[in-house]
């Protein structure tokens, strides 16, 4: 399994963990690549969409790899996030031990070691859309 993959299943348990009554739907578009990695949705309609990198370590400022579709993705969370719907960039790294959380309208394309948040943080920053 490729990293990218392990650290979004480890994401995938934690939200189910947190909110048993989540749905969460993990997309792969092998024709446009232009959907994000995730979008997870709760009872109460409400639904968030999250794009997944992935960087075995992050220093001070660090160029998230793109890939393949990453234009389309961007855009395609930028639409949503203008309709009202959060729509996210989380960026996972093993050496620093945590995730980088950025809302997609405050996205440079960069990873900042400053940002790195452990679990726990990742859940709470989350919850206001959950």
């Amino acid at each position: 399994m490729n990293p990218e993959t392990v650290y979004t299943n480890k994401v995938r348990r934690l939200l189910k963990k947190q909110y048993p009554d989540v749905v969460i739907v993990k997309h792969s578009d092998r024709f446009r690549t232009g959907i994000p990695d995730l979008q997870a949705s709760r009872s109460n309609a409400l639904v968030i969409w999250v794009e997944f990198k992935y960087m075995p370590s992050v220093t001070k400022r660090r160029k998230v790899p793109e890939h393949e579709g990453s234009e389309l993705q961007i855009a395609f969370l930028k639409d949503h996030l203008e309709v009202g719907v959060p729509a996210y960039v989380l960026v996972g790294t093993d050496q620093n031990k945590g995730h980088m959380l950025y809302r997609i309208d405050r996205y440079d394309g960069y990873a900042y070691r400053k940002d790195v948040m452990n679990d726990l943080q990742l859940i709470e920053a989350l919850q206001w859309t959950m």
